[in-house]
């Protein structure tokens, strides 16, 4: 087995004794180069094993403690594997962690946490199958008793043939052993069908580390995204949006404008969806294109508003939004509709969107007899207000 520059050769000591000279060999003529002294020879009898170091180069180092590692897992004893975890994974973690904790921006923290510091969650995703999202490299220790299950049931036929008093207790057990890390709803019959094969059992295993990878949704208790938020069934970033979309809607009609949510019927059906409506079902009135749609806003005539609120935290987008504050917003300018986007972080607001906060306070302090700039600042705070009070529930929903 060898991946990279790391190879390892198991076997009968004579025949690890050949295959390492023609590796040698063969990878002299590619101009490569095996280093004797860095190569460990493991005799699995330990001290007592019959092995003749004579077969191997004299600086190749002899270990006979059983214990090892292999592309940086540890294999042997208890001792040895909990003493490699806490020197190659716990003691390396801590100072990621400690630095996390003094940043002054605890959601950067948390976006960091959850894709540079969650290794283990990573690699647990890597062993499910790749029907699952993963990468097939199943745990050997998780998937053993899936491995010797199907086993034990694909031969039983075999060894009656070979043996009719053959005990079936065997069988029993090994199904037992399996069932025992199912829930009961994903237990496998006593006795079991002879049709069983591993892919059936290690299916059942990736369904419970599916399970713990899940981030059940705080509203409807779906799978949330990777996000951990969960938009379709009105998760966190849909309640945050309509929060800033009811304080527009009612600060527009408290001006006197007429104002409609989520008006149906402003844009003809996508020739592509064959007439159907926005939801998809077969209404033929069109796409909502706004938010709030205003039909008297100014000289211009009705007016289309749309809300978004985007991350600045977005691949890319993190030393820009360093220098300034309403960087991400820029993005969503040059529409043919107003778009009113918002920064989640920061809660700074697009040239457009600060525009129509003007223009809207105006009108508040004409029928409010206010002066203009008090109606801003009431705006602009409710605004922030509903912002961050919504990503500070969603925070809360995930340390509870």
């Amino acid at each position: 087995m060898a991946y990279l520059d790391d190879v390892c050769l198991a076997g009968d000591y004579r025949v690890v004794s050949a295959a390492l000279g023609r590796l040698t060999a063969a990878a002299r003529q590619v101009g490569l180069r095996i280093t004797p002294s860095k190569c460990e020879l493991i005799p699995c009898g330990g001290a007592d094993a019959a092995v003749d170091p004579r077969a191997f180069p004299q600086s190749v180092q002899i270990n006979c403690s059983g214990s090892f590692t292999l592309l940086g897992a540890s294999i042997g004893s208890v001792a040895f594997c909990e003493q490699h975890t806490l020197k190659e994974r716990v003691t390396k973690a801590q100072p990621l962690l400690l630095a996390l904790a003094e940043l002054p921006d605890p959601q950067t923290a948390l976006l960091l946490l959850r894709h540079c510091a969650s290794y283990c969650k990573a690699w647990a995703q890597a062993a499910l199958s790749t029907t699952h999202g993963g990468l097939g490299l199943h745990h050997a220790s998780v998937h053993a008793p899936a491995g010797y299950a199907a086993s034990v049931v694909a031969t039983h036929g075999l060894c009656r043939l070979l043996d009719p008093t053959y005990n079936s207790a065997a069988t029993t057990e090994a199904i037992q052993a399996f069932n025992h890390v199912l829930p009961a709803s994903e237990h496998v019959p006593i006795p079991a069908p002879p049709t069983l094969r591993q892919q059936q059992l290690s299916e059942a295993l990736d369904k419970i580390v599916i399970a713990k990878l899940a981030v059940p949704c705080p509203l409807c208790d779906g799978v949330a995204d990777c996000f951990g938020v969960h938009a379709p069934c009105g998760g966190d970033r849909t309640k945050r949006h309509h929060a800033l979309r009811a304080i527009l809607a009612a600060r527009a009609k408290a001006a006197g404008f007429h104002t409609d949510v989520e008006k149906p019927g402003l844009l003809p059906p996508r020739p592509e969806d064959g007439g159907a409506g926005e939801d998809g079902g077969s209404a033929t009135n069109g796409r909502r294109p706004a938010d709030v749609w205003v039909g008297n806003w100014g000289l211009l005539g009705p007016a289309a508003f749309d809300l978004a609120v985007t991350s600045g935290l977005r691949s890319g987008h993190l030393p820009s939004i360093a220098a300034d504050g309403r960087r991400a917003v820029s993005d969503y300018e040059g529409l043919q509709f107003l778009p009113l986007v918002a920064e989640a972080c920061s809660g700074g607001w697009g040239p457009t969107a600060l525009k129509t906060w003007k223009e809207l306070s105006v009108a508040l302090a004409v029928r409010n007899n206010e002066a203009a700039s008090v109606e801003r600042e009431r705006l602009l705070q409710s605004l922030a207000v509903a912002l961050q009070r919504e990503n500070a529930r969603a925070v809360l929903r995930r340390i509870e």
